[in-house]
């Protein structure tokens, strides 16, 4: 677990939640309302389920994503959802849903996804920059530990 301390007066957390250790995960968009959906060249799916993240506003984001160091592990990120309060707790802005199979070689599994939170609070790319690339680094890492490393 991660911890964001130079924006807030309280802690905010940023987790994974690992999917194969877990029997099933909340499924937060069953919620809310979609408000839009933006998928561009990268291949991952940007939702909104928030008023303030339009489809072009979720094309932006996509750039900004794309400024983090991406290789091969981009095409097992499915989608990254927007939601406009805090589903998983207050102080939590963002989670990574790690999922792997673990024979006959260890993997990370295709779509995987990234919750964002607090789209009405964080209604600029700027502002959603730095959890995004906290939680694109979860996939990563999980990506290089599992298909390159062989450790979980």
């Amino acid at each position: 677990m991660f911890v964001f301390l130079f924006f807030f007066q309280t802690p905010a957390h940023a987790d994974v939640v690992d999917l194969t250790n877990k029997a099933k995960a909340q499924a937060y968009e069953d919620y809310y309302p979609l408000i839009a959906r933006y998928k561009g060249t990268s291949g991952v799916t940007f939702e909104s389920y928030s008023v303030y993240w339009n489809a072009t506003k979720l094309a932006q984001l996509e750039q900004e994503l794309l400024k983090n160091k991406h290789g091969a592990e981009l095409s097992l990120l499915g989608s990254v959802k927007i939601f406009p309060d805090y589903p998983a707790g207050q102080n939590v802005l963002g989670q990574y849903f790690a999922q792997y199979q673990v024979s006959p070689k260890l993997a990370l599994l295709p779509n995987r996804y990234i919750h964002l939170y607090g789209g009405n609070e964080w209604t600029t790319v700027e502002e959603m920059a730095t959890t995004l690339a906290h939680e694109y680094g979860h996939h990563f890492t999980y990506y290089d530990l599992l298909n390159k490393e062989q450790r979980v």
